[in-house]
């Protein structure tokens, strides 16, 4: 439904917003991935400090960049979905969330 209003608001086709879907896609696969970290992380050996460490630092740039990923795909969405009319700022905002989402 968000996709349609988007289309009429934005004058694009909806297969040129498919970006869109991928990025959601994407999203709810990293909270998928990260909730699973969680889990690995618990089990690593308490000696092996360094590895632990890593991971941790690994585990929170995931988050991070899932983070700004989930803000492009749900916040700067709403500008597009909320405007009168076509923006010419549009292809920024695409190029930006595909490029969050790879």
């Amino acid at each position: 439904m968000q996709i349609e209003k988007l289309s009429d608001k934005q004058c694009q086709p909806e297969s040129q917003l498919k970006f869109i879907t991928e990025a959601w896609l994407q999203i709810i696969e990293c909270r998928r991935v990260l909730k699973w970290t969680y889990a690995y992380g618990y089990y690593l050996p308490e000696f092996e400090h360094a590895k632990r460490q890593f991971f941790e630092y690994l585990q929170g740039e995931a988050e991070s960049g899932l983070e700004r990923l989930h803000q492009c795909a749900e916040k700067e969405l709403q500008v597009y979905l909320n405007a009168e009319g076509p923006s010419k700022d549009f292809n920024e905002f695409r190029t930006k969330l595909a490029g969050l989402t790879r």
